[in-house]
């Protein structure tokens, strides 16, 4: 099981806009969607695939429901925190993978996110590779726990935890597309980020 998986490796291109297919096919079914059927969608043994998508939920409409980005913000600090200390698969609690949304809202919410996956698959390409290491991983793995950390609290401010996320996503993207120059500008913007917020409080 490779927590490390990438782009190269998978031999999927348009890996953003891919995922937001998949988890759309599953809300045209019908009925609601659950954690863990995304997850058993996207797989569970790719540490930045399955980083992307609680991360692409926050980003999308379904943030304005009370109690998503928190939710979303403690699956990713759990999936952050296994893969530091080197768990070869993710594992959530049940309560949590019970969690369900209706398909034809989460249809429509991949739908709104889509430009930024197109825009992500066209940027994200493998360039300067040897920055992206099992240090990188691990480093940017705290990183965003620490991210996903502050989500629960940012709900009372409008679009903060959105904007939190979408800087999580693009650090996910450049460690699956192995692509060092995107993790570069990613942890730039989280510095910045991170020293606006810190400036305002």
């Amino acid at each position: 099981m490779q927590w490390e998986q990438s782009m190269a490796e998978t031999g999927t291109t348009g890996r953003l806009q891919t995922i937001l297919d998949d988890i759309c096919e599953m809300g045209q079914r019908g009925g609601k969607v659950s954690v863990a059927q995304i997850l058993d969608c996207v797989g569970r043994t790719s540490f930045a695939a399955v980083l992307l998508v609680p991360s692409l939920i926050v980003v999308s409409p379904l943030s304005a429901i009370p109690g998503i980005p928190t939710v979303a913000g403690l699956i990713i600090v759990l999936i952050c925190m296994q893969y530091v200390f080197g768990a070869r698969s993710l594992w959530l609690p049940s309560r949590i993978l019970r969690i369900s949304v209706r398909g034809e809202h989460l249809c429509a919410a991949m739908s709104r996110v889509r430009p930024i996956a197109r825009l992500g698959d066209f940027v994200a390409r493998p360039r300067m590779t040897f920055l992206i290491t099992r240090t990188t991983f691990t480093i940017s793995a705290i990183v965003c726990a620490f991210l996903a950390a502050l989500m629960p609290p940012m709900e009372i401010l409008p679009l903060t935890s959105s904007i939190t996320a979408f800087l999580i996503a693009m650090l996910a993207l450049a460690l699956l597309a192995r692509d060092g120059t995107l993790a570069i500008v990613a942890i730039t913007l989280i510095a910045m980020f991170l020293t606006v917020g810190g400036i305002i409080i």
